[in-house]
């Protein structure tokens, strides 16, 4: 069926919102199966309308109105093809037309406005990764590693107490001996003192390393065979090779 371009044009609006009886919607299919102009019109008007619900939200309701009111208005047992509509009807179809523009329209803005809103979500959801990857990127490299130690399912994390200094600190031991000083409520010591780490293996106390009097996170490494405990003293500073005073805190394995 031969049918004016111009004509189904201006229905395409309307059948995108399914506002077109099953006649006038039979042309429109036929025309658009070989016009790609028109075809790619509907495409965009059927995307705007799949986001649309049935809301004044929007469109005022009167344009509801309206376009149901045409649909009854052209809802009779006579058909004519619509390169023949006569005057009054195709004036009524171009109210439709125009109401059914009006509404993809208000649709297209409402569905734009929400793209624009989830871009933006996604945009600060970028800029708060590109914060946090700063932040890590301003720690010191030891700390980074010793929160991830701290994280490794495999790393043995201790605590070490003393009921009498009321101080404790918290070890993390990974299983090839390295390890890490990562917490601690030990009290500041004057310059000329430090806190000494020791290892307990095979019932020997062995140094781990010198803590310094004011400690923050420490690495060390010991030989895992063994090991039994750890001891934390104070001592002058620069450390001892070995010491004779009580643990400051201390933790033993059960």
């Amino acid at each position: 069926m031969e049918v004016d371009h111009g004509a189904i044009e201006e229905l395409l609006g309307a059948y995108a919102l399914n506002a077109v009886d099953p006649h006038d919607a039979v042309m429109v299919d036929s025309h658009v199966a070989g016009c790609f102009e028109c075809r790619a019109e509907l495409e965009q008007h059927l995307e705007v309308a799949a986001l649309l619900p049935a809301s004044s939200d929007f469109a005022p309701a009167s344009v509801w109105d309206a376009i149901a009111g045409e649909l009854g208005r052209e809802r009779s047992p006579e058909r004519s093809s619509v390169q023949s509509l006569n005057p009054r009807r195709h004036w009524r179809m171009r109210r439709l037309a125009a109401a059914a523009a009006f509404v993809l329209l208000a649709g297209a803005a409402v569905v734009q406005s929400a793209r624009l809103g989830a871009v933006n979500d996604d945009l600060a959801a970028v800029r708060s990764t590109v914060v946090a990857l700063e932040q890590q990127i301003d720690r010191p490299i030891l700390e980074i590693a010793a929160s991830q130690a701290r994280l490794n399912p495999l790393a043995q994390q201790v605590m070490l107490g003393s009921e009498v200094s009321g101080s404790n600190a918290i070890i993390v031991l990974m299983p090839d001996g390295t390890g890490y000083l990562v917490e601690h409520t030990l009290k500041p010591l004057p310059p000329d003192r430090t806190y000494q780490l020791w290892s307990i293996v095979d019932g020997k106390v062995i140094s781990a390393g010198v803590l310094g009097p004011e400690p923050g996170v420490v690495p060390f490494h010991i030989d895992p065979a063994g090991f039994e405990g750890f001891a934390i003293t104070e001592e002058v500073i620069g450390g001892v090779p070995s010491s004779d005073n009580a643990p400051v805190v201390v933790w033993l394995a059960a």
